[in-house]
C-alpha cells in the first residue's frame, strides 16, 4: 500500500504530547472536534470577507488607475507640470494600494480542514479505534487552525495597508499638488 505523509505538523505533535488522552472520552473528543471545525469555519468566513472587501476596492481602483495612466500616456504635453506630477503621485500611491490588495487575496498559506476520505484506506488507519481516529482528526484540526489563523493575520495586514494606501491616494496627490504650488 501507498505510504501517506503525516499531515500533522510539529505544532500538533507537541500538542499531542501535552494532552493526556486518558481524560478525553469519546464524547469530549467529538465535542472538541466539533468546536474545532466551527472555529475553522469562522476563520475561513473571515478570510472570505477580507477577500470580498479587497476585490470591491480593486474593482474601483483598477479602472481609476487605468484612466489616470491613460491620461498620463496620451496627454503629457497638453497639461501643466503641476497636474502631471499630481497624477504621477496619485498613480504611484494607487499602484501601491493595488499591490497590497493583491497580496491580501493571493491564494497561499490556506489549508482545508479534515482528511481526504481515501486517506483513511490508503494505510491501515481505518483499522484503528474510532476514538483514535477522532483524536487524530482533532490534532489535524488544531494544526489547520493554527496555519489558517496565521494566514488570516497576514492577509489582514496586507488588506489594511491596501485600504490605507487607497484612501490616502487622493490626499497624497493633493499634498503633491499643494507642494508644487508653493514651490513654483
Amino acid at each position: 500500500m501507498k505510504k501517506i505523509k503525516n499531515p500533522i505538523s510539529e505544532f500538533a505533535q507537541k500538542t499531542k504530547a501535552a494532552i493526556d488522552w486518558n481524560y478525553v472520552s469519546r464524547e469530549k473528543a467529538e465535542m472538541i472536534y466539533s468546536d474545532a471545525l466551527k472555529f475553522h469555519k469562522e476563520i475561513m468566513d473571515s478570510l472570505n470577507v477580507m477577500n470580498s472587501k479587497a476585490f470591491q476596492i480593486l474593482t474601483v481602483a483598477m479602472p481609476i488607475l487605468t484612466v489616470v495612466l491613460g491620461f498620463l500616456i496620451t496627454q503629457p504635453e497638453n497639461v501643466s507640470r503641476k497636474i502631471l506630477v499630481t497624477a504621477i503621485v496619485f498613480s504611484l500611491s494607487l499602484m501601491l494600494s493595488i499591490i497590497f490588495l493583491f497580496m491580501a487575496v493571493w491564494p497561499r498559506d490556506i489549508r482545508i480542514s479534515g482528511i481526504e476520505p481515501l486517506s483513511y484506506f490508503a494505510t491501515d488507519y481505518y483499522k484503528k479505534k474510532i476514538e483514535d481516529i477522532i483524536y487524530g482528526n482533532i490534532l489535524l484540526a488544531f494544526d489547520t487552525i493554527e496555519i489558517n489563523h496565521k494566514a488570516r493575520i497576514k492577509r489582514a495586514r496586507w488588506l489594511r495597508a491596501g485600504l490605507i494606501c487607497f484612501f490616502y491616494s487622493p490626499i497624497a496627490a493633493g499634498i503633491a499638488f499643494l507642494s508644487i504650488l508653493l514651490i513654483f
